[in-house]
């Protein structure tokens, strides 16, 4: 919007801020009556009556004719009419329309009533009778005076009345306005000035800065351009409107007391800094700022008002001031809430899009998912739950509470026996979870369904004393690993066992011999452990490195062991069918001839002839 260079550049300029009290001084109202009479001896008599009625006197304007009349009457400052019932170039009925309300008394001769109520039947305010003695010269000045207070309190009363029809009308305008403050303020500002008696004005809104000082935004001003550039401000501003912030004016005054501003006298008035070249004298002004309860919301502007501004004015305008500041109040406040019913909606869509996304996330999850709240009630859950617990659709909408789910799964034997791969103690703590809510399970666990699934279960807290639980179906990973171990095992069977017998080979011999080696190199032992005499096959000899030594007695240890797995071998071969030969049982005479079958003597261990070691 563009800055202050209109109307109130009148009213900008350095100075001190002084209350309304100190303004320039009101000029009062002069009492002026026009005389119209072409009789100048009674007119010099009438003159002389309402003269001497006052010290100071009512100025006084003769005219004898309704010609010239009717001349003073436009020209204005005329108070009160008193016209002669006949005049050289018509009757005084004739001026009834030209007086435009002002108070007028009718001079009629004796027997002329019937035209006297004619005259005040047209608008006239009262009439007097000239008779010849000169008595109605005694009343003329107060019946004078009477229509002049009749006229002065038709006159407020039609203010009044204006005042009221513009209040309504600006109500109106705000309502159908529909939260814009430019088009009622444009229309409100002509009547303002209507009832005033103003020549131009200015009406618009106060906004605080950051800075928390305030700054008008005017939204209605007569357009009083002078020049090309005035009139081009003045269009832009009807578009968007002007900012005055200069607080150093007599409207800047206004808006940092917060009291109204008169000023008479404008130019000569510290707080004002003059008027740019080519702009209309200014003299008088009038800046009303407009409250709603304590906070400044508008402000109003008047100037050149004929005769001036008085304290009266300030007053009789407040009515509309304050229903002007009560509806920018309600204007604000119904923008904000429709902001804010804006965010709300906003925030609104964008929360169920968010919910339709989680949605259509939990739906296409493959694990379970349960959200159980710090009241231990079921808030959230998926489908894919309802399909690994075999739970109903029915009983987990209506949000039961763990304890009602736990009870179901274990009347129905979720967890009974072994077959449900959980271990007795966790057993019992997960059952007295579900049946009584207490107990700690452990975060994660296995544990099989009674469809024979394979779920693994994990248990997260979250900030407000719920739980998130997950499961997740591992029946191909759990059958795979145990397919695996079967693998595994064959595998290790046909590394380290003949096929054909079922006897132990090189390899597992090998194997076992390294082992030895290796146990007996982490032992420090650099010979075979003793072993009962029933048992021993071999001794133990000595060498002089201890390397040789050592694989010496691990050779001896893996060798002692020999005989035993060779019986228990042949044990086994015993039972089994021969290849091509008889079947597994064998007669007893053949068994005990296998018995009785004479042993090789193992041949003895040569011992060392070195001496051994020292140490």
């Amino acid at each position: 919007m563009d800055r202050a260079h209109g109307l109130p550049f009148l009213l900008c300029g350095p100075g001190p801020l002084r209350p309304i009290a100190r303004a320039a001084s009101v000029v009062p109202m002069p009492h002026t009556i026009l005389l119209i009479d072409a009789d100048a001896k009674r007119a010099l008599a009438v003159a002389q009556a309402l003269t001497a009625a006052r010290q100071d006197g009512p100025e006084l304007c003769t005219a004898a004719s309704l010609e010239a009349a009717c001349t003073h009457i436009a020209q204005g400052g005329v108070d009160l009419v008193v016209c002669a019932r006949l005049l050289p170039d018509g009757a005084a009925r004739s001026l009834a329309p030209r007086l435009g309300g002002l108070p007028a008394i009718v001079l009629v001769e004796p027997g002329r009533e019937a035209e006297a109520a004619d005259a005040m039947h047209a608008g006239f305010s009262d009439y007097a009778v000239c008779d010849a003695a000169g008595s109605y010269l005694a009343v003329l000045p107060t019946q004078a005076k009477a229509a002049f207070e009749r006229a002065r309190a038709h006159g407020t009363l039609l203010r009044q009345h204006a005042l009221l029809e513009a209040i309504l009308h600006t109500q109106a305008q705000f309502i159908t306005a529909r939260g814009d403050s430019h088009a009622p303020m444009r229309a409100l500002l002509p009547r303002l000035l209507d009832l005033t008696g103003s020549a131009f004005g200015f009406l618009g809104e106060v906004e605080h800065g950051p800075d928390g000082l305030p700054a008008l935004c005017v939204h209605a001003i007569t357009d009083i351009a002078w020049d090309g550039g005035s009139r081009g401000r003045h269009a832009a501003s009807a578009q968007e409107g002007m900012v005055f912030s200069n607080l150093d004016s007599l409207f800047g005054a206004a808006l940092s007391t917060r009291e109204p501003v008169l000023s008479n006298d404008p130019a000569a008035d510290p707080r004002g800094s003059g008027l740019p070249p080519g702009h209309p004298p200014l003299t008088a002004f009038l800046g009303l700022p407009i409250l709603a309860g304590d906070r400044l919301v508008a402000m109003l502007g008047l100037a050149n008002r004929p005769g001036g501004y008085a304290g009266a004015d300030a007053q009789f305008l407040q009515p509309l001031l304050g229903a002007i500041g009560q509806l920018v109040q309600a204007r604000r406040a119904e923008t904000a809430n429709r902001v804010t019913q804006a965010r709300l909606q906003a925030a609104t869509a964008q929360l169920a899009q968010k919910t339709h996304a989680l949605e259509d996330t939990l739906d296409s999850m493959a694990q379970g998912i349960i959200r159980i709240g710090s009241d231990d009630r079921v808030q959230l859950y998926n489908p894919r739950l309802l399909e690994l617990l075999d739970l109903s659709a029915d009983l987990m909408a209506r949000h039961p509470t763990l304890r009602e789910v736990g009870q179901l799964m274990i009347e129905r034997g979720d967890y009974d026996g072994p077959a449900s791969m959980i271990e007795p103690p966790l057993r019992t703590q997960l059952v007295r979870e579900l049946a009584t809510g207490e107990g700690h399970l452990p975060e994660d666990y296995v544990r099989r369904t009674p469809g024979g699934r394979v779920l693994q279960v994990h248990t997260r807290r979250t900030a407000d004393g719920g739980r998130v639980r997950t499961f997740t179906d591992v029946t191909a990973r759990h059958d795979s690993e145990h397919a695996l171990r079967i693998a595994t095992a064959e595998i290790e069977r046909l590394a380290y066992y003949d096929e054909l017998t079922g006897l132990p080979n090189r390899r597992q011999l090998q194997t076992l011999l390294a082992d030895a080696v290796r146990r007996a190199a982490e032992a420090g032992v650099h010979g075979a452990p003793p072993r009962p005499a029933s048992t021993a096959r071999c001794c133990t000899w000595t060498s002089t490195t201890s390397r040789a030594s050592t694989t010496r007695s691990a050779t001896a240890a893996a060798t002692s062991c020999w005989p035993r797995w060779r019986s228990a071998s042949r044990r086994r071969s015993m039972r089994r069918p021969r290849w091509g030969g008889p079947a597994a049982t064998s007669s007893p005479s053949s068994s005990t001839a296998c018995t009785r079958r004479r042993r090789r003597p193992r041949p003895k261990p040569r011992r060392s002839r070195r001496p051994s070691s020292p140490h």
